[in-house]
């Protein structure tokens, strides 16, 4: 994917790059009569406030579904809430289909940015931003950029293990897991990716008891969308 063609000259896009934030991936979902909630996947809901208790700015944004990540900023030990996205604006899904960046339309970046500054909580319940980001516009600006990126991390005041990057024209969800594993490559389908130091490389497995002293190792397989029994990489 690092090739000319896939993050950088991408005929089909450009790509921005930001940082890969190490926290819980949640949805903050704003409802006018139920409260204003973050959702974990598998439906763990956590209400940070009720319809009486949330800022009256926030009933404004009734059915806004915000994608981002909770985290513990390391600075002033409070929650901090980063978004990357934008799933629904007032109840319209439809913002899924739009850029993520763009100079001419409404972009979703543009939506979740403005949101930032307007719907934020108490300091002492949770504060919400967006992370910094910087479009790829050429090999140039990509060195440029990365090492910069690189070199901030000490900096930042939530803890971070990589970096994203993020196609500028593409859909909230391009379905990539339709395609098999050696087709999905970002000169033919353009796609969010990451890059992680190899300390931070990790798989997640899912372990069933055989017996009472051995267990089985599996790992999801996005095709099929199941766990199938783990049988190594080509570097394991």
């Amino acid at each position: 994917d690092l090739i000319y063609g896939g993050v950088v000259g991408n005929l089909q896009t450009p790509y921005l790059v930001t940082y890969k934030a190490d926290g819980i991936r949640k949805l903050l979902f704003i409802d006018r009569e139920k409260g204003i909630w973050l959702i974990y996947p598998n439906y763990e809901f956590n209400l940070l406030f009720l319809v009486s208790q949330a800022p009256e700015i926030c009933k404004n944004f009734s059915g806004t579904i915000l994608d981002g990540e909770l985290i513990m900023n390391s600075k002033t030990s409070k929650y901090q809430y980063l978004i990357f996205d934008c799933i629904s604006f007032n109840g319209n899904i439809g913002v899924q289909d739009y850029p993520y960046i763009s100079e001419t339309e409404t972009a979703r970046h543009t939506i979740f940015s403005q949101l930032a500054k307007i719907i934020n909580f108490k300091e002492n319940i949770l504060r919400v931003d967006i992370k910094e980001s910087a479009i790829l516009k050429n090999p140039e600006v990509f060195f440029s950029e990365i090492n910069r990126f690189l070199d901030r991390r000490e900096l930042l005041s939530y803890p971070q293990d990589g970096l994203m990057f993020i196609p500028v024209d593409v859909e909230y969800n391009p379905h990539s897991e339709k395609h098999q594993l050696y087709e999905r490559r970002l000169t033919k389908y353009p796609d969010t990716v990451k890059w992680k130091p190899p300390i931070e490389i990790t798989i997640d497995f899912a372990i069933k008891k055989v017996s009472h002293d051995k267990v089985s190792l599996y790992s999801w397989e996005h095709v099929s969308k199941k766990y199938v029994p783990f049988k190594g990489t080509k570097m394991f």
